[in-house]
């Protein structure tokens, strides 16, 4: 018996971008619509900063709980990452337009029947949001390369274990109560939106499941050349369980193994999600939300993808 919960289309929609869905709604002519899905667009682009907020003070909390003041202060310098960000095409006018009220300058072009002045204002934040989201996720994997070139891969297994206690797996325990429709919409906004990734998602009996090709995160990180010269980030070179025990794997990588599956399955038994990233440059992303949240999977699903 068919348990579906979603027309495709639905589906289709829910993997639309930040971009996507603001430009549907201006082209509505509706300033109320085009105004609030802005704020929508623009809440969403907010998450992946915050949690990257907490990802970094648990790693120099932790650090300074295991090694003190002086070890915890070498390692939060800004100037690598942010003149390579710099190099890479930082827009720090676009970071700018983020921080200066833009939903009230968003909502006075409208009042002024400006369309096209307000898809400018968007596409200012839009900018500026995903040179922070790179930023961050950039400045939280320097610091993890840090942690492994100087103290090596347990301790960068235990950094990211002290991490996820502080707030993926209070997240992780809130977010499997949700319901299943509820569950995909709020990952596919997060996904889509606010981690700047290309996805499609399909649904079965059982579960959902997302492609991202690439992955906003992790994938564009690789791709955009972070783990080269210059950028020099750090690659996990050990066979290990934050490498699924095959080694070379990109430093940022390395928490899917432990804040999506190996701590979830302590704490409930199954992944939270399923995440089968590339473990090379290229490649998609797979992921797999089971709508039973806790629904167990074989040792042997636990890798990367293709």
């Amino acid at each position: 018996m068919s348990q579906r919960l979603f027309e495709q289309s639905e589906l289709d929609a829910l993997c639309r971008s930040g971009k996507e869905r603001v430009t549907i709604a201006l082209e509505t002519g509706d300033p109320e619509v085009a105004q609030r899905e802005f704020d929508h667009v623009l809440e969403l682009y907010r998450r992946f900063p915050q949690l990257y907020h907490g990802w970094t003070a648990s790693l120099f909390s932790f650090l300074n709980d295991r090694y003190g003041h002086e070890v915890a202060s070498s390692l939060t310098s800004v100037e690598h990452v942010l003149a390579r960000s710099a190099a890479s095409g930082m827009n720090l006018e676009a970071v700018r337009s983020v921080e200066e009220a833009p939903s009230e300058r968003f909502a006075q072009e409208l009042a002024a029947g400006d369309f096209d002045g307000a898809r400018q204002v968007f596409l200012d934040v839009e900018r500026g949001c995903r040179d922070l989201h790179d930023y961050y996720r950039d400045y939280v994997s320097y610091v993890l390369s840090g942690i492994y070139r100087e103290y090596g891969v347990e301790v960068v297994a235990e950094s990211l274990r002290a991490s996820s206690e502080k707030d993926w797996m209070p997240w992780m325990l809130e977010e499997i109560e949700n319901d299943p429709k509820t569950r995909i919409t709020e990952w596919a906004e997060l996904l889509a939106v606010s981690n700047f990734g290309n996805i499609t998602l399909r649904e079965e009996d059982d579960c959902f499941v997302v492609t991202q090709d690439p992955c906003g995160s992790c994938g564009r990180q690789h791709r955009g050349g972070r783990y080269d010269p210059g950028w020099n980030l750090a690659k996990v070179e050990e066979k290990h369980p934050i490498t699924y025990d095959q080694g070379d794997t990109t430093i940022y990588r390395s928490h899917i193994p432990m804040m999506h599956y190996i701590m979830p399955l302590e704490r409930i038994g199954a992944p939270w999600p399923l995440i089968q990233c590339p473990q090379k440059k290229g490649g998609t992303c797979t992921i797999t939300f089971f709508k039973n949240p806790k629904q167990a999977v074989p040792d042997s699903e636990a890798r990367w993808s293709s």
